[in-house]
């Protein structure tokens, strides 16, 4: 049963998102050639914020989870667009908002990290069913075990509370973003760009050279991310190329979360003050998964990551020429 949670009262940046659809301009999360750079990354900028706080303020009440889920979204894509057109803003105002938004996508990490914890045991126990059916004991114990935990984790007040918390930032970013003058043209994304593609790119030789440690995957993982959400602005400028890169950006920060997933849960289970076989067990094929699908990103990472920095955003910048 949805739990019963108290209406929250809604500041005129809330009732904004009420509007219709049609009313608000469009919300594709990719940049048209009949707006600038900045035209565009400020539509886009409006509308995750007003879909995550649709999601907060309305979705919310009947649908927590996937709501939550769509608002963290929302905040990844907002956050991603500021890092691309961060050299149109100053290192202060660029600080204020993306912490804003941090902090507003924290507030709901509880709710969904619960959720996380039930589909990576759950995933793990699918993927090595046949393979390793030794384990399955190990693995439905361990399943039981996480879904008990999760169905205590916290209350629908405290849940309420921190929607409450997500909202109310997201809304003082939302009234200070409309303030925003967001000019120009490739040279306003043009330094994020290439910033996050080289920041990426070393993430990736980190993982290639050596046993990399939860950390540095983790933060691999965010640039690929961030590459993934710029490929998806761009993908209009040639879809056959710009969206085949996106695509495959996609699979590999799919791959890095899995991959991250495993690790967070495989540090839970070492921290158990006292580990018996089934944990053993579990432990075990945890770490045999990640290695798959270490295994698996390599390649991938290689791929995508083949290109100096410089020249990834001159190639971009051609296609951005082209298009316009």
């Amino acid at each position: 049963m949805t739990p019963d949670f108290p209406s929250t009262p809604m500041s005129p940046t809330a009732r904004r998102t009420l509007e219709p659809v049609a009313a608000q301009g469009s919300r594709a999360y990719r940049l048209r050639r009949d707006e600038s750079a900045g035209e565009g990354l400020r539509r886009i900028l409006d509308a995750r914020l007003d879909d995550a706080l649709e999601q907060l303020h309305q979705r919310f009440d009947h649908e927590p989870a996937p709501a939550v889920h769509e608002a963290r979204k929302d905040l990844k894509k907002s956050r991603a667009v500021l890092r691309l057109a961060r050299d149109g803003l100053d290192t202060q105002r660029y600080r204020l908002e993306n912490g804003r938004l941090r902090d507003a996508g924290r507030a709901l990490s509880d709710a969904r990290d619960a959720e996380v914890r039930i589909r990576t045991i759950e995933g793990l126990r699918e993927h090595y069913r046949d393979r390793h059916p030794e384990a399955g004991q190990a693995l439905d114990a361990e399943v039981a075990a996480v879904r008990h935990g999760a169905n205590g984790a916290g209350s629908a007040v405290a849940l309420n509370e921190a929607r409450q918390r997500s909202a109310a930032l997201i809304e003082g970013s939302r009234d200070s973003i409309a303030e925003l003058e967001l000019g120009g043209g490739w040279k306003l994304v043009r330094g994020g760009l290439e910033r996050g593609y080289r920041r990426g790119r070393e993430g990736y030789r980190r993982a290639a050279a050596a046993e990399p440690d939860t950390v540095e995957m983790h933060e691999w993982r965010k640039r690929v991310k961030d590459l993934w959400y710029h490929l998806r602005l761009l993908r209009e400028s040639w879809p056959p190329v710009v969206g085949a890169l996106a695509d495959q950006a996609g699979r590999l920060g799919e791959l890095l979360g899995n991959h991250h997933d495993l690790a967070t849960r495989a540090a839970e289970l070492r921290s158990r003050p006292a580990r018996g076989g089934d944990a053993a067990s579990v432990l075990e094929l945890l770490e045999l998964r990640q290695g798959e699908l270490l295994a698996e990103a390599l390649p991938l990472g290689a791929a995508l990551y083949g290109e100096k920095p410089g020249a990834f955003e001159r190639r971009m910048h051609a296609y951005w020429r082209a298009w316009r």
